[in-house]
């Protein structure tokens, strides 16, 4: 098992070129977005063929303040008891 990261605006362009780097590096990563994306649908496949869990989608959208607390707790059910490593925000 890698070292934890969550990268949000992980569906496309820069935040999802930023979990694929992560991922070939042996990091295990949480893309949040407000939606999957096809980019991400295939990175996700890809990285399980490779290592199983090592990507997950959180869907939520930054500009909800108030759902915060519930991204959260999904986000946590990932990494349960494990460090989180390192918040990379590409928004």
């Amino acid at each position: 098992m890698g070292r934890k990261v969550i990268v949000t605006g992980g569906s496309r362009g820069l935040g999802l070129s930023i979990v694929r780097r992560l991922i070939c590096d042996g990091y295990d990563a949480i893309a949040i977005a407000r939606q999957m994306s096809e980019p991400l649908s295939s990175a996700v496949a890809q990285a399980d063929a490779v290592r199983p869990g090592s990507l997950r989608f959180v869907p939520f959208d930054l500009a909800e303040i108030s759902g915060i607390p519930a991204a959260t707790v999904k986000t946590r059910m990932f990494y349960a008891r494990r460090k989180l490593a390192e918040l990379v925000g590409d928004i």
